[in-house]
């Protein structure tokens, strides 16, 4: 559904699409980037509690494979296909110093994102949270809150301030460590009278500010809905209900978490590639700008399972210790 929520946004924001991808608008992309870190940081949370040993090689085997294939096959489209030649693309030379920092995901703070592979930047801001997630198992539960309502601070605050560089630079982090905190606080305190008096504080403060924020200040990355999507996450993470499906329920659904993370990743390569070869017509792009995504996804998806079987592929759990979906601990 998140991943989903940024293609279709693409979409539309690029061709102004039929009416049925408008309401990714109002969703706005950002909503579902802090879902991301939301479900990232429960789910990384979930992991290295219940088993610290081997937590950086299980988290290697399981975005890697798919982050590589991605990476590559945009690597490959850049050099044959090129980018497009359109207002909304931003266009960053491609270099062997740049290529590296994808694979290391440093494009966030030492190297630009490729121009066809921009949405990757978050991955990069996920693996530092993931780097600090041992430090975090061993703070204080009131340090890590400090820290979130330190970073809701900022990241309410960043839209009146021009000083501060791109929200998805080095700066990203600090803006948006709020969510991923949360997520994380909200597994490690599971008592229900303790989670609400997290959530208050380190939610509503950006909440209120941001729905303000369209009035104040004209940034496309704000709008009045854009916390309703995180809001409704929270609640899914708090107050979690067990899932009574089907086997073949339950598959197809752990099958669609599986796709999500290769959908968010390759589905801008996608679009790029179209729109180089001449099929960004208005009337049909959308469409196959959608389901060339999510073929490729597919496609990246299996190839991966085969790279690393064990670790591309979780079932869904029988009870509401994570809640939601297999894919619920994968990065996004």
């Amino acid at each position: 559904m998140l991943a989903l929520d940024v293609l279709l946004y693409h979409c539309w924001a690029i061709w102004q699409a039929q009416p049925v991808f408008v309401f990714a608008l109002r969703l706005n992309p950002m909503a579902s980037i802090i879902s991301f870190l939301l479900i990232s940081g429960y789910s990384i949370a979930h992991s290295i509690t219940r088993e610290e040993h081997n937590f950086f090689k299980r988290r290697l085997r399981r975005i890697y494979p798919t982050y590589f294939l991605c990476l590559s096959v945009a690597v490959l489209a850049f050099c044959t296909v090129g980018i497009p030649q359109a207002p909304w693309m931003q266009r960053h030379t491609l270099s062997l110093y740049g290529v590296a920092g994808h694979f290391v995901f440093a494009q966030p703070f030492f190297t630009q994102s490729m121009s066809n592979f921009g949405p990757s930047w978050n991955l990069g801001v996920e693996v530092l949270f993931y780097m600090l997630a041992p430090l975090l198992l061993r703070m204080r539960g009131r340090f890590i809150l400090a820290m979130a309502l330190a970073s809701a601070v900022l990241y309410a605050w960043y839209p009146f301030n021009d000083l501060l560089p791109d929200a998805r630079g080095a700066i990203a982090p600090a803006t948006l460590a709020w969510a991923w905190l949360l997520g994380w606080l909200i597994y490690r305190f599971p008592q229900p009278n303790i989670r609400p008096l997290l959530v208050l504080p380190a939610l509503l403060l950006p909440a209120i500010l941001v729905m303000l924020q369209p009035q104040l200040v004209d940034k496309p990355h704000y709008s009045p809905w854009m916390m309703v999507l995180p809001l409704v996450t929270v609640f899914w993470l708090v107050f979690p209900t067990p899932l009574v499906l089907s086997p073949r329920t339950r598959k197809v659904l752990n099958y669609l978490g599986d796709l999500s993370y290769p959908l968010y990743l390759i589905h801008w390569p996608v679009i790029c590639a179209l729109t180089s070869l001449g099929l960004a017509l208005p009337s049909t792009s959308p469409w196959f700008a959608l389901c060339g995504s999510c073929l490729a996804a597919a496609v990246i998806l299996q190839l991966a399972r085969m790279l690393a079987p064990r670790a591309t592929h979780h079932p869904l759990p029988a009870t509401p210790d994570l809640p939601g979906l297999s894919q619920a601990n994968a990065p996004r």
